[in-house]
């Protein structure tokens, strides 16, 4: 399948952008080092093209998004990159938790029907492919503290949270929902 990609250098960083046409199917948060594998990896699945007039519009969307002007990005979403049955039911409740709130890792084990299934659930956010448009970023610890976004971005899930006009604190442990 044919895959379009962009990059947008966002207030949080660049995300690299892929459309196919199913849908979104990635939203990755670009880093320095390691950048190769993951592209790499996309040509194996991929005919990639680069972006332009036909990623233009998911640009302006999270523009919108992350200056305020909308709450959600309402893209529909190519699976192709989710890994398994488990991870799409996390990531499907996942998308449910509304702009501007927060749950645990646990109530999404306990929606998902598997409670003692959180280490699972986080994992499955950690490989979320396409975030912020599944908002893996309002999932956080029990005990209020935010943590492994996207693996160790968990600056990325402060700003994030920020945008939803959810105030993040520091405390002895990292970043934290007061």
């Amino acid at each position: 399948p044919r895959l379009i990609l962009d990059v947008w250098h966002s207030p949080v960083g660049d995300i690299r952008i892929g459309k196919t046409d199913k849908g979104v199917v990635l939203t990755e948060f670009v880093r320095p080092a390691g950048n190769d594998a993951s592209v790499a990896s996309l040509h194996r699945e991929f005919a990639i093209e680069n972006g332009g007039p036909e990623t233009a519009d998911l640009i302006q969307t999270l523009e919108d998004y992350f200056s305020g002007k909308r709450q959600s990005l309402e893209w529909s979403v190519d699976d192709t990159l989710m890994r398994s049955d488990f991870q799409r039911e996390v990531l499907r409740a996942t998308a449910e938790v509304p702009y501007g709130t927060v749950v645990t890792y646990l109530s999404i084990a306990e929606t998902i029907g598997q409670p003692k299934a959180v280490r699972a659930v986080a994992q499955a956010l950690r490989h979320n492919p396409v975030p912020i448009q599944i908002p893996c970023h309002r999932v956080i610890g029990s005990d209020g503290n935010l943590t492994g976004y996207a693996g160790n971005l968990v600056d990325i899930k402060k700003q994030i949270l920020a945008v939803e006009g959810i105030p993040v604190v520091e405390t002895a442990k990292g970043f934290a929902i007061p």
